[in-house]
């Protein structure tokens, strides 16, 4: 139980996410496959409601407060922006499944959760976006694992 609740909290942080939580679940704690998987697919949604709810309110509270701190994470949150505003202009919100279950680094469920809240994405369209790149996400992280233990392991 204590190894499936690090798996979980490993795969809801922003810089982990599933994609350093599934390998050490199987190479590490030896879960197989689908534990892995079913463990830090859940974790690693966790955070998504939180940050789609606190995250504009945070940022208002950050404006008023703290406006320092409030211009870097503006200044990076409009970088995302930039950097992807292209798609999501011509796939809308399929556009943020598609960045959740491209393999790239700063593509993960917060990041992608951010433009969300950025883009101003309604909920009934952003979460099951994310859910769906996150399915396929997901999978292939897992894929990726096996077939590295494997390779490894001749």
């Amino acid at each position: 139980m204590k190894q499936e609740l690090s798996i979980l909290i490993l795969s809801a942080l922003p810089v982990t996410e599933l994609r350093l939580s599934v390998p050490i679940a199987i190479g590490l704690f030896g879960f197989t496959p689908f534990k892995a998987w079913a463990i830090a697919f859940i974790g690693n949604l966790i955070p998504v409601p939180f940050l789609l709810v606190g995250m504009p309110k945070i940022l208002v509270w950050l404006e008023k407060r703290i406006p320092r701190f409030h211009r870097f994470v503006d200044k990076k949150l409009r970088a995302l922006e930039k950097d992807h505003m292209k798609s999501y202009q011509r796939f809308g919100a399929l556009a943020l499944a598609i960045l959740v279950a491209a393999p790239l680094p700063g593509s993960g469920i917060w990041s992608v959760t951010a433009l969300a809240v950025l883009f101003d994405i309604k909920h009934r369209y952003a979460v099951p976006a994310i859910i769906i790149g996150h399915v396929f996400a997901s999978i292939g992280v897992v894929l990726l694992t096996i077939g590295a233990f494997k390779v490894t392991s001749l």
